[in-house]
């Protein structure tokens, strides 16, 4: 991604942290014209070039879920394939360095939760992998409301997926 001056519409956008949204929806398959109408109604009407740019880097964190998911256990996704978010963690990172986001399937319920993981380094999908299924049940019985769930055993996480990563440097 070329370099991002801080007054114009792609960085509005990026500051707000709206390219998860971006990222989640090319993920679910949106269509281009639902994502252009749902940016332009809170950010404004982006020029042609501004818009194909944040495409462009919402399709670069997919792709990054993609590798991160073919990777075998202690693989790391190459830093050069990271899309880099200069406004990632806004002006306090505090030790934060990528973010990625992933599915859990709960099989004992029958449901999948979704979650946000910051790390201070590149993390390997075994890392990322043991962090879901040890850490984020105990998450969702503690917050159950937050994902919509709630009164009965959640069971183990079998499968993990990578719907997008993110760096900031």
């Amino acid at each position: 991604m070329p370099i991002i001056r801080p007054d114009t519409w792609i960085a509005s956008v990026l500051q707000a942290g709206s390219e998860k949204f971006l990222a989640g929806a090319l993920y679910a398959g949106w269509k281009v014209g639902r994502i252009y109408d749902s940016l332009a109604r809170r950010f404004g009407i982006p020029e042609a070039a501004s818009f194909q740019n944040l495409l462009d880097f919402g399709e670069s964190m997919v792709e990054a879920g993609r590798i991160m998911q073919s990777l075998p256990a202690g693989g790391v996704v190459p830093r050069e394939l990271m899309p880099i978010q200069p406004y990632l963690f806004g002006n306090q990172p505090a030790g934060r360095r990528e973010l990625w986001r992933v599915s859990a399937h709960l099989a004992d319920i029958g449901t999948t939760v979704y979650s946000d993981i910051a790390f201070p380094e590149p993390p390997t999908r075994e890392g990322i992998d043991i962090d879901i299924t040890t850490e984020l049940p105990d998450y969702v019985r503690k917050y159950p409301a937050k994902f919509g769930l709630g009164g009965f055993d959640l069971g183990n996480v079998i499968e993990v997926g990578y719907i997008f990563g993110e760096a900031r440097f």
